[in-house]
């Protein structure tokens, strides 16, 4: 019997599979690449106007296109035809990645236990919109992927599995989110294949333990120079992505793409230009001085300092 009559020939478990971000591509390769499953649906969110206007499909249904594995776009997930969609398909599971869109009581009751959430945090820590920005706010040395089952509150399903990762220094949004993927992946399809050891075993989650963790907005982008060095560079990691950091420098918002963090060598106050040459723009923040090395000017590309003073001057005003 050949590799591909024996699959076939297996029970695979049918997921129906709902996400829309990149990191929900992650556990969607994952469950492609086991034998154990049978990908019967991809449902993600309505395409969405983004470069110049253009309706642009989310990052998991061109995937799953890509893929040819069929798609379903929703604006309401609850809806009598989203519900009727999954039960023709019969599904043993259903996985939830990042769709951003609540689940009705109805929903939960029809598929009763059979809807899992593929969560970047360690629950009941960082339940919320913001999980990893929020592991790279607050410095922490470890964060992970949870697997749980998805009742009716934010993120407050009982867990079936945990998997942990530790944080380097060098992680910033972006690539702790590619790892927390492949870790999510490899977590959620080992709690599918021990799934009923583990439902179990599950762990109910401590309210009173939990933080949640709101949008990310423009504003937490702005630096505040009042604030420490270590600080400051926790919010460059977690705000990498969008919407990164920024000063306002004579009346223009500034980006700031890359900074190095030296001693203080003079007393000027926090967020006034000390210095400024090849190396960078020197300033102090609260402990230490920032030297900002790449900027980037409102509808300029982003350049290094050295490159722009070539045919530029900055003044050794105070930042805000």
């Amino acid at each position: 019997m050949t590799k591909k009559m024996m699959k076939v020939a297996m029970k695979l478990s049918k997921i129906v599979y709902i996400g829309n971000p990149e990191f929900a591509i992650g556990p969607l390769k994952h469950l492609q690449k086991s034998e154990d499953f049978d990908i019967k649906l991809v449902i993600t969110q309505m395409d969405k106007k983004r470069s110049r206007g253009k309706l642009l499909p989310v990052a998991v249904k061109k995937y799953a296109i890509n893929e040819d594995l069929p798609v379903f776009s929703t604006d309401n997930i609850n809806s009598d035809e989203s519900i009727e969609m999954i039960k023709s398909v019969d599904p043993d599971f259903i996985i939830i990645v990042a769709f951003g869109q609540f689940l009705s009581r109805s929903f939960l009751n029809t598929f009763k236990d059979k809807v899992l959430n593929v969560h970047a945090s360690i629950l009941p820590q960082y339940r919320g919109a913001s999980p990893i920005n929020h592991s790279l706010l607050n410095g922490d040395d470890e964060t992970g992927v949870s697997i749980m089952l998805v009742d009716s509150g934010m993120d407050s399903g009982d867990v079936l599995k945990i998997c942990k990762l530790k944080i380097d220094k060098n992680h910033n949004y972006n690539s702790l989110s590619e790892d927390l993927s492949e870790l999510g992946g490899i977590c959620l399809v080992d709690t599918l294949r021990n799934f009923d050891d583990l439902f179990s075993n599950r762990m109910i989650q401590n309210s009173e333990e939990a933080t949640y963790t709101g949008f990310i907005t423009k504003d937490m982008g702005k630096i505040d120079f009042n604030e420490d060095a270590v600080v400051i560079n926790n919010k460059m990691r977690a705000l990498y992505s969008w919407p990164k950091l920024f000063f306002e420098y004579n009346d223009q918002t500034v980006k700031l793409h890359d900074f190095d963090i030296v001693e203080k060598f003079s007393e000027n106050e926090p967020g006034q230009i000390i210095k400024v040459n090849e190396e960078g723009i020197f300033v102090n923040c609260n402990d230490k001085c920032l030297v900002m090395k790449e900027i980037q000017f409102p509808g300029k590309k982003r350049m290094s300092v050295s490159d722009y003073l070539k045919g530029n001057q900055i003044e050794k005003v105070k930042l805000r």
